[in-house]
This record gives structure tokens, sequence and C-alpha cells, in this order.
């Protein structure tokens, strides 16, 4: 994507009140919020995501990567499946610190 695409991207999603980031490191965490909530049919908005302003921020994106891994982490906990792919040893590690799937979905 050139430049001038991007700028009129830019301004599409700002038009469209969507959640926007600042810098070359929050695409990320951004993305994967943005396409979990349009699979919901919720618009990306600054307010869905719970952000200070439409400008995602390095400490509100630090947080937003947290929130997508937690949810991932929880909702992969509940399928036995899952567990071969991490040792046990981490998941015991990591247990303490998940919160149930059920409690993040309450959240929203």
């Amino acid at each position: 994507m050139d430049l001038q695409q991007f700028k009129r991207s830019l301004e599409v999603l700002q038009a469209l009140g969507w959640a926007v980031q600042v810098d070359s490191h929050s695409c990320g965490p951004l993305a994967a919020a943005a396409a979990g909530l349009l699979l919901q049919g919720i618009p990306p908005t600054a307010a869905v995501l719970g952000l200070n302003s439409p400008q995602l921020t390095q400490a509100e994106s630090i947080n937003l990567r947290t929130c997508i891994l937690q949810v991932i982490l929880a909702a992969a906990s509940q399928d036995a499946v899952n567990q071969d792919l991490i040792s046990i040893k981490i998941w015991k590690e990591l247990s303490p610190h998940l919160p149930s799937l059920q409690e993040l979905l309450d959240r929203l």
C-alpha cells in the first residue's frame, strides 16, 4: 500500500469513527480486535474498544494485545485438544492469570 492509499484508508476509517493506529507497531492488536468485533456485527469504534480517543496509543495497544491473548488462551483452555499444544507446566503457570472465558465475555 502506498502512502496515498494509506491516507485514503485512514480517512475512511476516521469517517466511520473506527479506531486507528498512529504508530507502526499497533496494527496487530487493532486488526485482531477489529476482526473479532466485525464478525459479531459490531463496529470497532474507539468507544467499543474502551479507548480514550480514536487514535490507539502505545499503552492502549499493549492493553488490547493482553486482552486479545487472554481471550484466546481462555478459549483454548476450554478445549482439551489445545492443551496438547502447550506444556502442562506452562498451563499451570498461566492458569492463575487467566480469567475464565465466561468472565471475559461478561465484560463485553
